[in-house]
């Protein structure tokens, strides 16, 4: 009982953070929200019966784009930590076409980015389920910066409807890139020339096109921490995950 206290109260200071943090695990307490959502042809919203982030559904032709606002930067570091599902639902058996999580400077707050899209700088990590002819790798996790591919590996990503995969990727001040999905560790590396600037902030985009998935985010947590609140981020980032994890 001790501990589950001590973690409640740990969760609520991240949970109620000053500007650097963005938190929500979607249950309508204690949430973050979002500078804007935008969407087409559906999607794009928080479900709130079944808690969590819809950034498209198993729907062809759909873009969801979730942003938040500028968290500020004083230490260059970031980090994004959240569960994700993209699973066939109710629609095509072979899903498509993928997630993104921007970091960079965006010219309009109320567009549905195209996932693929790239902002005008920054840093785009994306999770890439569509399978055809045109994709170097097929189920893929790819990194880019500045318009840059700096990373791209093969990753089973698709799941069944109710199972979420926790994800979680960070830049050091220095640009040094950890990224992990499902508990193993996909890449660790430096990013030449990373320099985030205070303008830039997080975005949360999905699409399908003419094949689909349910694509949903629970458990989200996004920052910009200084350097006195890495380890209680590390630590509530943790147990925020844990509390609700599918």
């Amino acid at each position: 009982m001790k501990f589950a206290l001590s973690a409640a109260l740990l969760l609520a200071s991240v949970s109620f953070a000053p500007a650097g943090v963005f938190v929500a695990d979607f249950d309508g307490v204690g949430d973050d929200a979002f500078s804007n959502i935008a969407s087409v042809g559906g999607g794009g919203f928080v479900d709130g019966a079944n808690q969590w982030l819809v950034l498209t559904n198993a729907t062809n032709n759909q873009r969801g784009t979730a942003y938040v606002s500028d968290l500020g930067l004083s230490s260059g570091m970031i980090r994004a930590s959240f569960s994700l599902n993209q699973s066939y639902g109710s629609g095509s058996t072979d899903q498509a076409d993928g997630l993104s999580v921007y970091y960079g400077q965006f010219n309009n707050e109320t567009t549905a980015l195209f996932d693929g899209d790239l902002p005008v700088a920054g840093l785009r990590v994306r999770y890439h389920i569509e399978n055809n002819a045109f994709s170097p790798v097929d189920e893929s996790i790819t990194v880019h910066y500045n318009g840059a591919q700096i990373f791209n590996q093969q990753v089973n990503l698709t799941t069944t409807p109710i199972d979420f995969k926790e994800t979680d990727f960070s830049v050091s001040p220095a640009g040094l890139f950890n990224l992990a999905y499902d508990g193993n560790t996909i890449f660790q590396g430096m990013i030449a020339g990373w320099n985030p600037q205070p303008d830039w902030q997080f975005a949360l985009t999905a699409r399908t096109g003419g094949r689909n998935s349910q694509q949903f985010v629970d458990n989200l947590l996004l920052a910009t921490p200084e350097p006195s609140r890495v380890a209680l981020l590390g630590l509530g980032g943790v147990l925020f995950a844990a509390r609700r994890r599918r």
